[in-house]
Parts: C-alpha cells; structure tokens; sequence
C-alpha cells in the first residue's frame, strides 16, 4: 500500500486521533499502571446517525468498501483503542444486522478475545442515538469514558473484602479538547 501512495504521489493519512484524548491517556495509563489490576473485559460502544442519510451511490454502503456494516466508519475507532489498551487479538465473533439504514448494514456486534486472555465487546451503530463509551473492568477497579467528546473519565477503585463495594468514583470532566492535525 505504501509503495502504490508513493507511485501516485499522494499522501496518506490515517487518523486515530481518539488515542490522544486526555481521556484516554488518563484511561491507558490506569491501565498500564495496574490501577484496574487484572484486566477482565472491555466494553466499547460509539454510535452515530449518518448513515440514516447516506445514499445508494455513497462509498459507505458499497459493501467492497465497507464490508463490516458500522465497522468501516466508526467501529474501528473503538477496535483502535482496544489495541492500544490491551495489546492484540486473539480471535474475533462479528455479527452485522440492517435495522434502519436504506442502503447499507448499519449495525455491528463484535466479541473478541485478547492474547493476554481479556475478553472485549464492541458495539457500533449508523443509526442510534449517537453515543461513545470504553469501558474497562479489572480486579482492581473499573474505569470509563463517556460522551462523544470522550469528556468525562471515571474511575472506581475496587474495595477488596466486599464483594459488592467499590469506592466512590473519581471524576474528571474535560472540556473543548479537539485534536488538530497541524501539518502544512
């Protein structure tokens, strides 16, 4: 692929600029910090309506270039921050349904399994309400992002003996971060 950007002379761009969220640097570094200790599942959820517009000659339904329903244009946002949190996948169960969109899948299920042994489920939708949510449980607590902005992070510490008790949750809330791509 780099070779045929490089023959036609165009640049390439690939932007995951999720990953540079103060949330998600709050919620890698509880997790490579060992706050949530052991890692059990992820939960991952990003939803939007776009693709209650889209029309027929649109690329997003052409299934050669969006062959996974809401995975092409959102999901792999959330598949991306896996990654980055947990590391590679072991194996992948996706399930892709039409429940509103005219011309195209609309909506993906998918349940994965991490090389480490955490398991994850990702969520994604062209046409819900629109939503972002990653959320991490562990033996050691539980911490979230919530908001399409990813404005708030919220982490609770597990409280070890009680099998129902968790501390009361820490909550930073940020405000007006937008990634800016400052190339010229």
């Amino acid at each position: 692929m780099l070779e045929a950007v490089a023959k036609a002379g165009i640049v390439l761009a690939v932007g995951f600029n999720r990953r540079f969220s103060p949330s998600m640097t709050r919620l890698r570094n509880a997790v490579r910090g060992g706050r949530l200790g052991s890692i059990v599942t992820i939960s991952a959820e990003q939803t939007a309506l776009h693709g209650l517009t889209l029309t027929e000659g649109a690329w997003r339904v052409q299934p050669t270039e969006s062959p996974g329903g809401a995975m092409t244009p959102i999901g792999v946002h959330l598949v991306d921050g896996m990654i980055d949190l947990l590391g590679p996948i072991d194996s992948v169960f996706a399930k892709v349904n039409r429940h509103a969109a005219s011309h195209a899948d609309d909506t993906t299920d998918v349940l994965l399994t991490f090389k480490n042994g955490a398991t994850g489920h990702v969520f994604c939708s062209t046409v819900a309400t629109p939503h972002y949510r990653m959320a991490l449980y562990g033996t050691g607590g539980f911490a979230e992002i919530v908001g399409h902005q990813m404005g708030t992070y919220r982490f609770t510490a597990a409280l070890h003996g009680e099998a129902f008790g968790a501390a009361e949750a820490e909550v930073f809330e940020i405000k007006g971060f937008q990634h800016v791509d400052r190339r010229t």
